[in-house]
């Protein structure tokens, strides 16, 4: 399951006592919709805690629909920003003289936007 978190820890405790924290789905079928887990759900890569509730009802066919049209149009857009960025630095690298310090910090910025 891809999950993130939206920085906001809740005052849930869950079975195990630790308390819950508050992700966002990633997943196709759940885009956008928020549950909870418990503080003890991974330890690296091992489940340790199976605690799962769900925060958000389940989202209607047109805001799922919406919702992963509008990740497809996040992903097309950072493969187009990266592909820009190799561009620039292709262009500014045949300017400079090959100056790779100063190409370096230049995508180094160009990644800040």
């Amino acid at each position: 399951m891809n999950v993130s978190s939206n920085g906001h820890d809740s005052q849930m405790v869950c079975k195990c006592g630790a308390s819950t924290k508050l992700k966002i789905s990633w997943s196709k079928d759940n885009l956008g919709r928020r549950f909870y887990v418990s503080g003890n759900y991974y330890n690296g890569s091992i489940a340790c805690c199976d605690y799962f509730f769900w925060y958000d009802p389940p989202i209607n066919d047109f805001h799922a629909q919406l919702f992963n049209k509008l990740k497809k149009e996040i992903k097309n857009l950072k493969l187009q920003f990266e592909a820009q960025k190799v561009h620039a630095m292709e262009n500014f690298g045949a300017s400079s003289n090959n100056n790779n310090v100063s190409s370096t910090l230049f995508v180094e910025r160009l990644g800040d936007l």
